[in-house]
């Protein structure tokens, strides 16, 4: 609470978690978070070893306890978990839980506001769904601001408005070398005009990945296949992400630890039977989620070009944008298969919180 007043003092965007205001050993606790409630600090401490089962769930300054984890959930993994809210049929209308309609048959969460809040990163994520032995998660709110990718020819691309090559994008470096790693990197992001020219900027002041969100991150195949406007119906669209069609050259997959949102996670969340139909249509902000009333960056190319990439934009529309753009940015990870949920009811304010 100290650190929160010298920061709106100060007016520095400091952050505010456990990694760097409060010493405990690694071998004791298997995650620990600050959030705010106005200007009320609240923790929530998860304990391993000697204090393995124990949890600070939400502690103040006046009111902090140590409570047993118990029941299914401290013992199943986080998939596990889901499934078996999902099989649960009064469960699953509850919580706002779907099969998609794929081959792999995906279980997602769909709606307005659905029960997949979970504390990350000391920050509010929100869970897209479960993609095999994995949780998929997505930043609830806005990273930063960042172009998808704005060199020039004279860097080695087709064209001079950036690449829709993931795998060579600005975009890619900024969130797995300096967000994940932490490493120093040259930060670029065009400010003007309707052609790359490389520039340079400040590095944005971001909250970056902490030791504990990192421990449960899965490096990941990011699939990079490209989509065109006939792409449908939201069946279509998934199976083109996993495709081959891409501007000749450019890769189709990535591994990394970092990734983005697929344009059919946008077009699965809406529970409008017509966004099914067409995922890029207006319908699709309908009873959705992942929609935020801003443009946000997809991880999925255009296929017919070499520089343009799909967003969501401010009027609920996929539409695809010159990579050279700053559009925002909203991080998203596959988690490890063995982490688990330890409590939590997943509302906004009783969220997930995991553990290994």
């Amino acid at each position: 609470e100290k650190k929160k007043m010298e920061n709106e003092i100060l007016d520095n965007n400091n952050p505010i978690n456990c990694n760097n205001l409060v010493k405990l050993s690694n071998s004791d606790y298997i995650s620990c978070s600050i959030t705010f409630d106005g200007n009320t600090a609240k923790v929530t401490l998860v304990g391993k070893g000697k204090f393995e089962g124990l949890s600070v769930i939400n502690g103040t300054k006046d009111n902090a306890a140590a409570v047993e984890t118990t029941g299914d959930s401290s013992t199943k993994t986080a998939t596990e978990y889901i499934k078996e809210l999902y099989n649960d049929v009064s469960s699953r209308t509850a919580n706002g839980l779907k099969k998609d309609t794929t081959s792999d048959e995906n279980i997602r969460y769909v709606g307005a506001n659905p029960n997949n809040y979970v504390e990350f990163n000391g920050e509010t994520w929100r869970i897209i769904g479960v993609f095999g032995s994995n949780l998929k998660l997505v930043r609830d709110d806005i990273l930063t601001t960042y172009t998808f990718d704005n060199k020039t020819t004279a860097q080695g691309i087709e064209t001079n408005y950036g690449t829709n090559d993931w795998t060579k994008s600005y975009l890619r470096e900024f969130l797995n070398d300096y967000y994940y790693d932490g490493k120093t990197i040259t930060c670029h992001s065009e400010t003007s005009g309707l052609k790359a020219t490389n520039a340079t900027i400040t590095c944005p002041d971001i909250s970056k990945i902490n030791a504990t969100a990192k421990n449960m991150i899965e490096k990941t195949t990011w699939n990079l296949g490209g989509l065109a406007y006939n792409t449908k119906p939201v069946n279509k669209l998934y199976e083109s992400e996993r495709g081959a069609e891409v501007y000749s050259g450019h890769e189709t997959k990535s591994s990394d630890y970092i990734g983005l949102i697929y344009p059919s996670d946008y077009g699965f969340a809406s529970t409008d039977e017509s966004c099914s139909q067409d995922p890029f249509g207006i319908t699709c902000k309908n009873n959705n989620w992942l929609y935020k009333g801003v443009w946000y960056w997809t991880i999925s190319p255009y296929s017919p070009n070499a520089s343009s990439v799909f967003s969501v934009d401010s009027g609920g529309y996929l539409n695809n944008n010159l990579a050279l753009y700053r559009d925002n940015v909203r991080p998203s990870v596959y988690l490890k298969s063995d982490i688990k949920i330890v409590s939590g009811s997943g509302t906004s304010s009783d969220p997930y919180i995991l553990g290994v």
